[in-house]
C-alpha cells in the first residue's frame, strides 16, 4: 500500500503534468505563422527616432477615410512615439489632417487647434509628455492640421472660474438668460461631476434640464458646437451623477456619447477630409463581443464607428510585451500564454499584425490596459502595432502635473 507521502508525490507530479499540459496546449494556439497572423518587421535603425517602414502596410489605408489609432493604456511613452510617427505618414502619404482625440468636445475646439493652448484642452498625459513634442512641433508646423476632439467630459486645466466666464460669453452672445439654478453652480462645474452627492436629488434634476434647455436653445439659433458643450454636461452629469466608476452602464453611455461626438463632427465638419481618431484601445475596439467569458459588457465607441462607415474605417491598436520606468526596470511583462510574448520570444523588437485573415481565431493578448484577455480579436481591430519594451512617459520638468 502506498503511503501518504508517496500518495502525495504522485498528485503533485499529476497536477504538473496538468499544468505543462495546459500551458503547452494553450501556447500552441499561438504560433506566429504568416499564414495566420502576417508579420511585418519594423525594427528601428535610428536611436532618436523609431523610423518605421509605413510602407508595406499602404495597401490597408487605401480608400480609408477614417483611422482609428489606439493606445493600451495612456501612459506608453513608445506608443506616443509610435502614433506620432505613424500621423506625420497618414499626413504626407495618404492626405490626413484631422486630429481627433479623446478630450472634450469644447474644450479643443476653442483652442482652434493653436498648440500653445494645448493645456486648456487635453489631458497632461498628452500635452505634457515629453514622448507627445514631436508631434505638436509638426503639428504647430503643418498649419493645414486641425486639432479637434470628441470627448464627453471637461479636460484641459481650464480651471472652474474661467469656465464659468466662457459660459457666461456665450449665453450673453446668444441673449439667453442664465437660469438661477445654472449660475449658482457653474463656478463650480467641473467639480460637480465628481462630486454631485452634495445636490440633492430634485436639485440634480433641475440643473440637468436646465442645461438640455439651454443646449436646445443654442442649436435653434444654429449654435450646433457650444449646444453640444451644454448638452454634454447634462448627460455627463446624469451618468456620473447615477452610476459608480467602473460600471460598464457608464461606459456604455460615455461611448455612446463619444460616438455621437465624433459623428456629428465627421458629418458636419469633416466630410470631405480624412480623420484620425486618437484614442484609447478600450474605446477603439469594434466589437464587444471580442473577449472570451469576461465582463467587458458595453458597445465600445470603435464599434458604433464602425457600423456607421464601414469600410471607410481602418482601426488599428497597440500593445506592447513589457513596460519600463524612467529607470530603466522593467515590469508588468506578458505571460508565455500571450501573442506578446511569441512575439517577443520570435525576436520581434516593433511588428505590424495584420488580423484581415485571421477571422473567429481566439487568442490572447494585451491589448486592454495591459491585461491579459483571450478573445477573437480580429473582430475587434484591423490590426496590431507590436512594441517590445514599452517605455512609460515622462513629464516635462516644469510640468505642475508631473
Amino acid at each position: 500500500m502506498l503511503n501518504k507521502y508517496t500518495t502525495l508525490l504522485i498528485l503533485l507530479l499529476l497536477i504538473l503534468a496538468i499544468n505543462i499540459s495546459f500551458y503547452t496546449d494553450y501556447k500552441s494556439d499561438f504560433r506566429i505563422e504568416k499564414s495566420s497572423i502576417p508579420i511585418s518587421r519594423m525594427d528601428s535603425s535610428q536611436n532618436d527616432s523609431l523610423n518605421l517602414d509605413f510602407d508595406k502596410i499602404a495597401h490597408l489605408l487605401e480608400d480609408k477615410q477614417i483611422v482609428i489609432l489606439g493606445e493600451s493604456t495612456h501612459y506608453g511613452g513608445t506608443t506616443f512615439e509610435f502614433k506620432t510617427e505613424f500621423v506625420k505618414y497618414l499626413h504626407q502619404k495618404h492626405g490626413f489632417d484631422v486630429i481627433l482625440f479623446e478630450a472634450g468636445l469644447y474644450d479643443t475646439y476653442k483652442i482652434k487647434s493653436d498648440t500653445s493652448l494645448l493645456k486648456e484642452a487635453l489631458w497632461n498625459f498628452w500635452y505634457d509628455a515629453n514622448q507627445m513634442t514631436n508631434l505638436w512641433n509638426y503639428v504647430g508646423a503643418n498649419k493645414d492640421i486641425e486639432l479637434a476632439g470628441f470627448d464627453v467630459q471637461l479636460s484641459g486645466l481650464t480651471d472652474d472660474i474661467s469656465r464659468a466666464k466662457n459660459i457666461d460669453s456665450i449665453l450673453m452672445a446668444n441673449n439667453i438668460e442664465i437660469p438661477y439654478i445654472i449660475d449658482s453652480v457653474v463656478p463650480n462645474i467641473k467639480m460637480l461631476m465628481y462630486n454631485g452627492f452634495v445636490l440633492s436629488k430634485g436639485t440634480k434634476k433641475s440643473i440637468i434640464q436646465e442645461l438640455r434647455n439651454i443646449g436646445n436653445n443654442l442649436n435653434d439659433q444654429d449654435k450646433h458646437i457650444e449646444a453640444k458643450y451644454f448638452i454634454n454636461i447634462a448627460d455627463w452629469y446624469e451618468c456620473g451623477w447615477k452610476y459608480n466608476w467602473g460600471d460598464a452602464k457608464r461606459f456604455q453611455i460615455r461611448d455612446s456619447l463619444m460616438a455621437d461626438n465624433l459623428k456629428f463632427q465627421i458629418d458636419n465638419f469633416y466630410k470631405n477630409k480624412k480623420v484620425i481618431v486618437w484614442a484609447s484601445n478600450i474605446h477603439a475596439f469594434n466589437s464587444k463581443e471580442s473577449f472570451d467569458n469576461s465582463s467587458i459588457s458595453f458597445t465600445p465607441m470603435g464599434e458604433r464607428i464602425k457600423e456607421q462607415y464601414g469600410d471607410k474605417v481602418f482601426t488599428l491598436c497597440t500593445t506592447s510585451y513589457s513596460s519600463q520606468n524612467n529607470k530603466s526596470t522593467s515590469f508588468n511583462s506578458g505571460s508565455n500564454r500571450t501573442l506578446e510574448y511569441q512575439l517577443y520570444d520570435n525576436g520581434y523588437k516593433y511588428a505590424f499584425i495584420d488580423l484581415s485573415n485571421v477571422g473567429d481565431k481566439s487568442f490572447m493578448t494585451r491589448l486592454n490596459q495591459r491585461i491579459e484577455y483571450s478573445g477573437k480579436w480580429a473582430n475587434s481591430t484591423d490590426a496590431i502595432f507590436f512594441i517590445k519594451t514599452e517605455e512609460e512617459i515622462t513629464y516635462k520638468k516644469n510640468s505642475n502635473d508631473e
